[in-house]
């Protein structure tokens, strides 16, 4: 049975929920958004003998060159710049990308370099080379530190994966903390890779309690691919914690509930992104207030397959092998902020 103050929180959820449009919801004239986007494999056209970037070459089968990378960037920086108000989103988390140079060639794009945005972002040890990045407006929010969380199995010396990225902001005198996650994959079956993202949930959770053990008010969100739904045991240990945790708030179960994906697999849709945040966020009388409601799938028809056996699925970059030149096959979720 939810606690008092949890039920609390859903009803401050749920305001409006039957009225919930999965598409584009605007945001009020002064309000940020906080969003997050698995952008399918941004890789940059050049070798990296580093990392095992082989796949996305100009010589590779994917044939991926120039022109189809400028294609790309044309693509994401439409939904970036799409996204929110008419200013664009105010802070920006990015899965499946190869490097800080090729975001910074993303957010230098004509329709984006006017918003002024700076990366955060670490190589993670992921084999692909895939990593996360926060991109943030630095007229507004001044970055007072960053750092790489490693997730690590015990049984597995050799695993590696991507970092979660722990990120502290401030805006004035407020500050809050947002962490990137891209969890492992459900590679080789949800049962059998659920260790994988356990390890993932814990790494995040112990980090959150730190926080909050210092300031029980702490503003913290955690956005991501977190490859499992709202209601999967590795989000619900990370939104519950261990006995006597603060639970956190996951703006993504009204929006499962409703059956809404931000990915399909076998033409399901499936909630895996997600923006989870603390109790600090949610006092309207407070600076950085999470709007209720206001967590959406971002999916205008745009941005979906325009092939009827496809219909609601996102329009990717790649089917396998053939190139669809979309965006992605995820669609991007987001949150509205109250400064």
């Amino acid at each position: 049975m939810l606690s008092s103050f949890k039920t609390k929180i859903f009803s401050f959820l749920l305001i409006g929920n039957l009225l919930l449009q999965v598409a584009h919801v605007q945001a009020q004239k002064g309000n940020h958004t906080f969003a997050f986007y698995n952008v399918e494999n941004l890789f940059d056209t050049e070798d990296d003998p580093a990392i095992d970037d082989a796949e996305y070459l100009p010589t590779s089968e994917l044939k991926w060159e120039e022109t189809r990378l400028a294609t790309k960037f044309n693509r994401i920086a439409r939904v970036l710049d799409s996204l929110g108000d008419a200013d664009g989103p105010e802070i920006i988390g990015f899965a499946e990308i190869e490097n800080r140079q090729v975001v910074e060639m993303l957010l230098n794009h004509d329709r984006l370099k006017s918003k002024k945005y700076q990366l955060v972002h670490f190589d993670s040890p992921d084999a692909r080379g895939i990593d996360v990045g926060i991109a943030f407006k630095s007229d507004l929010y001044k970055l007072n530190f960053a750092k790489p969380l490693a997730v690590t199995l015990k049984d597995e010396p050799n695993f590696a994966t991507r970092d979660i990225l722990l990120a502290q902001f401030s805006a004035g005198k407020t500050h809050f903390y947002v962490l990137a996650n891209h969890w492992p994959s459900r590679r080789g079956g949800e049962e059998t890779s659920r260790p994988k993202r356990q390890a993932a949930a814990e790494v995040a959770r112990i980090t959150v309690d730190s926080i909050l053990s210092r300031d029980p008010q702490a503003k913290i969100m955690l956005i991501g691919d977190f490859n499992d739904e709202p209601f999967d045991s590795p989000v619900q240990f990370l939104v519950n914690g261990i006995s006597g945790s603060t639970a956190l708030i996951n703006a993504m179960e009204p929006l499962k509930r409703n059956n809404v994906g931000s990915l399909y697999f076998q033409k399901k849709p499936n909630l895996i992104d997600q923006i989870i945040f603390s109790p600090g966020f949610v006092n309207p009388k407070s600076k950085y207030a999470v709007l209720p409601a206001s967590a959406s799938v971002f999916n205008p028809t745009w941005l979906q397959e325009s092939d009827e056996r496809f219909a609601g699925q996102p329009f990717r970059t790649f089917s396998g092998k053939k190139y669809l030149g979309g965006y992605s096959d995820h669609f991007p979720v987001f949150i509205h902020v109250k400064p």
